[in-house]
């Protein structure tokens, strides 16, 4: 009888102090998609393993995350997301025309999913010659109009630095905070603000949203305009080591990887009336 009584309180305890550890205590899997075409600009591709490779051993320093590859067939809710935190969709590594085509609807459909059980969702768009209409059915799913390929905040660099109180930009333990965020040829995206689907992210000048969040289900999602901001070498200056942008990138990616506490919480409380209604039968 005792041991009944001590599991809901066993359940809820621990869902408590999960939400409330350092990120450094676990080890989250990135899930990046290159299904649909990696952009090669003769020299570098835009993968984990070449233009992204400074920002996977920034993410994987000391095991707080790990970073893995979808290859070259479609997603499979089953076995891509099994054990995954995070999954990465970048108009340069997963749907650049010719060297790709458009997700396809049960893919998005398995994202929404993912998203609503707990996941995180990273949306990266970019330039004018960048197909982002590829990706905007998925962006649309989660509360955002659209990325404007041909609503240039800039054709060449910018400095991000009208920034939210959120904490994809706030302080960390080290006293380190994010004041700006370098892009290059990023894309504005328009949507109706809500509850759940917010800018975040502005360019001073223009006023054009180049960062936004939602919440979806009980997860989450981050949309940025640019796919260069954590690419490194490159020929563009604004990339991984501009700015706040290595910061922004740890921020961002814990943000989608950490459930909010409430959630745990939540969890916590079901396994408590999961108990409760066993004991009772």
């Amino acid at each position: 009888m005792k041991k009944n009584r001590l599991m809901p309180m066993m359940c809820f305890v621990f869902a408590l102090a999960v939400s409330l550890a350092p990120a450094a205590m676990a080890t989250y899997t990135v899930l990046w998609d290159t299904s649909h075409g990696v952009f090669d600009d003769g020299s570098h591709s835009y993968q984990p393993s070449d233009y992204y490779s400074e920002l996977t051993e920034s993410l994987t320093k000391d095991n707080v995350f790990s970073v893995a590859t979808t290859g070259s067939s479609p997603f499979d809710l089953t076995t891509d997301f099994s054990g995954i935190d995070v999954v990465v969709i970048s108009v340069l590594s997963s749907v650049f025309s010719p060297y790709g085509d458009a997700l396809y609807t049960d893919e998005i459909d398995a994202l929404d999913a993912f998203v609503s059980g707990g996941g995180g969702l990273l949306i990266m768009g970019d330039t004018t010659t960048a197909p982002v209409d590829n990706i905007n059915p998925l962006v649309n799913r989660f509360g955002f109009e659209s990325l404007i390929s041909t609503d240039l905040i800039s054709a060449g660099n910018v400095n991000i630095t009208d920034l939210s109180n959120h904490e994809i930009f706030g302080e960390t333990e080290d006293g380190t905070k994010v004041n700006q965020v370098s892009m290059n040829g990023a894309s504005g995206f328009r949507f109706t603000p809500s509850s759940s689907a917010i800018s975040v992210g502005r360019d001073v000048d223009s006023g054009k949203t180049a960062i936004a969040i939602a919440e979806h289900g009980l997860g989450r999602v981050v949309v940025i305009g640019d796919s260069n901001l954590w690419a490194w070498p490159q020929p563009v200056s604004a990339n991984f080591t501009s700015a706040d942008n290595e910061q922004f990138a740890l921020n961002t990616f814990e943000y989608l990887a950490v459930p909010e506490p409430a959630t745990l919480v939540i969890l916590g409380i079901g396994g408590f009336f999961v108990v409760g209604k066993k004991r009772h039968q």
